[in-house]
């Protein structure tokens, strides 16, 4: 069992000032700045084969002679690894982009030797690399495939991804990059930390961590929530698809047409929907819900079309929720409401 099935990761990206793209990979650059941490560590001597270009993996015969081949390599992708190619026990992954590098190092198992060390390589690739123009972006360490509860609404960023263990910044790509990019490492800097979080500056190098104790699958998802409740705010990342900024998700339907008995039906899902009217003071329309939930007791509409679950409809949010927990307790699969020409489940607080 490789890395990617259960090991952790560190992910780093890095961009070319202009003057340097297409300038930046020199066999120093390559050896002594990406490689030369690694090889101190003695993570390096642990691979045993390499790929270069995707070419067929060719057996490494030993360090020395491996940074003698690294000396030559131009822009392109390389990997080193030791096990099984398709999941190995540990992976040195090197994107040599004309744009900036881009790299990973992943690690069968939970070692927080790994962790620590990674803290390191960071201050010393971003110190490395800046001579010849190059600037370190972003890191985060985290498991390498383990999934973990995602908050509500899950947000994505592109450039600051959520879900890690341990961020780190770049703070001078940061604040020349854009103003967006140094609105975010002040907020970074500045912003109030989570319990179990903690911040450090080292050099160029912004890291906020999350402890976790990494032979903890529960207390390392709790973690990755964590940092991204803290994040995502913070890099004013949109919600995903199918989200809104209440934290409610799109609820169909994909098919509808008009059935007796109901507003419309899924065929696809075989799913029902009924619209319900909200009176001023409150109330409903109760003989329509006693309808409604008569169809779910049957699990069917009175001429037997099968209904494996039924959803209502109000006509806001704060109706929707309102009528929550009633509607789940008489067996109504969800209450929905319509905005911006789509139904969404309402999610009430916890």
């Amino acid at each position: 069992m490789g890395y990617k099935a259960d090991g952790f990761v560190i992910r780093v990206k890095c961009y070319a000032d202009a003057a340097a793209v297409k300038q930046w990979l020199t066999p120093a650059v390559v050896v002594d700045t990406l490689l030369g941490p690694l090889d101190a560590d003695g993570y390096l001597g642990r691979v045993t084969h390499g790929s270069y270009a995707f070419a067929p993996p060719e057996l490494i015969g030993s360090t020395t002679a491996l940074r003698q081949r690294a000396a030559s390599w131009d822009y392109g992708i390389t990997s080193l690894f030791a096990g099984d190619q398709t999941d190995p026990d540990i992976e040195i992954f090197l994107g040599l982009e004309p744009a900036g590098p881009r790299f990973a190092v992943g690690i069968a198992g939970a070692d927080p030797t790994f962790r620590a060390d990674v803290a390191r390589w960071l201050r010393a690739w971003s110190d490395g690399l800046a001579p010849v123009g190059v600037r370190f972006a972003t890191a985060r360490f985290e498991p390498a495939r383990a999934p973990y509860p995602r908050p509500t609404p899950p947000r994505t960023s592109f450039d600051w991804p959520p879900g890690a263990l341990d961020q780190y910044f770049g703070r001078a790509w940061h604040l020349h990059a854009d103003a967006d990019s140094a609105a975010v490492l002040a907020r970074v800097e500045q912003a109030p930390l989570p319990p179990g979080a903690s911040r450090t500056i080292d050099g160029d190098v912004v890291c906020i961590a999350f402890a976790a104790d990494l032979h903890d699958a529960a207390a390392v998802a709790a973690a990755r929530a964590a940092h991204e409740r803290w994040l995502m705010p913070l890099v004013q990342a949109a919600p995903e698809a199918g989200w809104n900024e209440h934290g409610d998700e799109v609820a169909g339907p994909t098919q509808r047409r008009v059935v007796e008995g109901l507003t419309f039906y899924d065929d696809d899902a075989q799913v029902g929907y009924q619209a319900l009217v909200v009176f001023p003071d409150g109330s409903i329309e109760e003989e329509r819900w006693a309808a409604a939930e008569a169809i779910v007791r049957a699990g069917a509409l009175p001429d037997g079309t099968p209904v494996n679950a039924l959803r209502l409809i109000f006509p806001r949010r704060v109706d929707a929720l309102a009528m929550h927990a009633r509607a789940r307790a008489a067996g109504f699969e969800m209450t929905t409401y319509g905005d911006g020409g789509q139904l969404w489940r309402v999610q009430p607080p916890p």
